[in-house]
């Protein structure tokens, strides 16, 4: 590689971004965000409504509603609890309000980290800065989010309803193709630390021939 190569290439990378500023006060904003309805989420906490499924088309299909304890379930297949506790209005979306606690979580967190990692882009040399621990730990968080809720769509909230219903009712949920891009979006984050990593030591073995 000459010389000035990659020097000239990262630092025409750099100059690339001239909208970084925006980009932070964007993700200030998201996290703001996140606080918000996180706060909102937890305080509607009188009742959650969920979409469910008999596991057989019985007599249960007929019924206008049918109790389970201070859980509801009523004809039209929605299983209504009434006062859910900490964990369930963590666990649990509202179809009617679309409030994902769990995942606003990992919005703020992951929001969080980029606004630290920004000022660190602004050197006339993007190599100058080391950021791929912070990479890292966004491929990792994003993963962390794709496998959990996964698993909690596929295993955590059936067991749920199912022990709230006496297992007459089922949860409903979908083939989770978007958690397994969000996943491969993740590995190819990881990749790409690893790449910057090699690219900042390449840099500093730029410095040291200078």
């Amino acid at each position: 590689m000459k010389p000035n190569l990659f020097r000239s290439v990262s630092a025409a990378l750099a100059q690339s971004f001239p909208l970084l500023p925006r980009i932070r006060r964007s993700f200030l904003g998201m996290m703001l965000f996140s606080l918000l309805f996180i706060v909102i989420g937890f305080s509607n906490s009188d009742l959650i409504t969920i979409p469910v499924k008999p596991f057989a088309k019985d007599s249960v299909e007929r019924k206008t509603k049918a109790f389970y304890g201070k859980a509801v379930v009523y004809y039209s297949h929605e299983l209504t609890i009434q006062h859910p506790d900490p964990f369930e209005r963590i666990l649990l979306t509202d179809p009617a309000d679309g409030i994902d606690l769990v995942s606003l979580f990992f919005l703020f967190v992951i929001s969080l980290i980029i606004v630290l990692v920004i000022p660190k882009l602004q050197q006339n040399n993007l190599f100058r800065r080391d950021i791929s621990d912070a990479l890292r730990w966004l491929g990792y968080l994003i993963m962390a989010h794709a496998l959990l809720v996964m698993y909690r769509d596929i295993v955590l909230i059936p067991e749920l309803v199912e022990g709230r219903t006496d297992r007459a009712f089922t949860s409903i949920h979908s083939f989770p193709i978007l958690m397994i891009v969000e996943s491969n979006f993740a590995l190819v984050l990881l990749a790409f630390a690893s790449i910057y990593k090699r690219g900042v030591k390449l840099q500093e073995e730029q410095d040291l021939t200078v």
